[in-house]
């Protein structure tokens, strides 16, 4: 009797969504982008800064995020709905030590974190590239949002050498790619729920995605250098 109450309990705990998500606990986080207001901001960080440490991490009840660690930080309270792929942070603070790099691009970070300064809802979603990368991407119900990748910022030769730019975006149809002095030989298109699309190159300077639902798409483009990954919106 008893094992079987246990089991009904740890099943319909199950069902609520209640625990700890693994996929965003046991990775290290970095910082790629930031929507907010309207407008996104590409993070500025790379290797020579000597700022490599994660800019998120999630733990099972709290939640830390920093650009510089010896510059202004964020924390909070934080739990998990595992089935709906979203987390609730409460009671938001930021320590204010003082700013020492990058300190526009923090002012966003934190922005987009500490929301109303009262009860952030994120949705989740994390997308596992073809090579094993994976991206963390998340959301606030106002449309703000920030996009993590799974390894360290590219150094700045890498960063010029994969710099691509997606136009229009929002799109409907016609993507054009505009890239400087290099190939790009493959493209993977993934959605939120983690579906690949993928996608051949018409004359190497744009593609049409018509057929794609309206939503946020990752692309993931390879060229003779490595990859990148960027963010579009069909609409």
């Amino acid at each position: 009797m008893k094992k079987t109450l246990l089991l009904t309990l740890f099943t319909c705990l199950h069902c609520l969504g209640f625990g700890q998500p693994s996929d965003l606990t046991d990775s290290d986080w970095y910082i790629d982008l930031v929507y907010v207001g309207g407008v996104e901001y590409e993070s500025p960080i790379h290797p020579s800064s000597g700022i490599l440490n994660p800019n998120i991490e999630f733990l099972a009840n709290k939640v830390y995020a920093a650009i510089d660690p010896e510059s202004d930080s964020f924390f909070g309270t934080i739990d998990y709905d595992v089935q709906d792929q979203r987390f609730t942070i409460t009671e938001p603070a930021i320590t204010l030590p003082g700013c020492q790099i990058y300190c526009d691009f923090a002012g966003k970070y934190f922005e987009l974190l500490f929301g109303d300064g009262i009860e952030i809802v994120f949705d989740w979603a994390i997308i596992l590239m073809d090579g094993g990368e994976k991206a963390l991407h998340i959301t606030r119900s106002d449309g703000s949002y920030a996009l993590f990748n799974d390894h360290p910022p590219l150094s700045i030769d890498e960063q010029q050498k994969t710099k691509i730019m997606l136009v229009p975006n929002p799109v409907i149809d016609i993507l054009h790619i505009s890239s400087e002095d290099f190939v790009v030989q493959e493209i993977y298109i993934y959605d939120l729920t983690g579906k690949r699309y993928t996608e051949i190159l018409q004359n190497e300077s744009y593609l049409n995605v018509s057929s794609l639902s309206a939503g946020m798409y990752f692309m993931e483009l390879r060229t003779e250098t490595g990859q990148t990954i960027k963010k579009f919106i069909k609409n």
